[in-house]
């Protein structure tokens, strides 16, 4: 009888590990090792966005919560504006939308990102711009509670991106929302 007690702790005892192992597997994939890009940079692509244009793009970042009242600014204070290119739509439809962690993008592609910050009601704007389209894009982070067991309220922090596609000709002002 004393064996087959010792038998069952070593056997729930080493399969524990298993088994936490195989639940945080899905939570490890999310938090792993970058995903590496199937675009390349291509030169050509990005050479009509190199000089300064007459076009601007302004534009305002709010969330709407729950009970609908409107955050302006909500958390989101630095400002992307991206070309649209092949390479910048992988980032877009990868990270953005599939939220699928990318390795660090090639130097060259930086140069031809702008970024800016809002104030304090979420307002923002580029100038300047070249004629051409662009991926306007922010990370945006709130707060929000959620009831958990025992019927308390327990705080998340979450980071979600919001973004927008523009489509501007010389010297036109566009303008886009960005929410949540």
């Amino acid at each position: 009888m004393s064996t087959c007690l010792m038998s069952k702790p070593r056997r729930h005892i080493s399969f524990l590990p298993s088994a936490i192992f195989i639940m945080t597997l899905p939570l490890l994939s999310c938090a792993g090792v970058p995903g590496h890009r199937s675009a390349s940079f291509d030169p050509e692509e990005y050479k009509p966005y190199a000089k300064a244009g007459t076009a601007s793009v302004s534009g305002h970042v709010f969330m709407k919560g729950e009970d609908g009242a409107v955050t302006s600014g909500s958390g989101c204070r630095e400002i992307y504006l991206e070309p649209v290119t092949t390479y910048s739509t992988e980032w877009v439809e990868r990270e953005l939308l599939r939220n699928q962690k990318l390795d660090a993008p090639d130097p060259r592609a930086l140069t031809y990102r702008r970024t800016t910050h809002t104030d304090g009601t979420g307002v923002f704007r580029f100038e300047r711009l070249p004629a051409g389209s662009y991926y306007v894009a922010c990370r945006m982070q709130f707060s929000r509670y959620i009831m958990t067991g025992a019927g308390r309220p327990t705080l998340f922090e979450e980071l979600v991106w919001v973004h927008s596609r523009i489509d501007l000709e010389a010297g036109e002002q566009g303008r886009v929302t960005l929410a949540h």
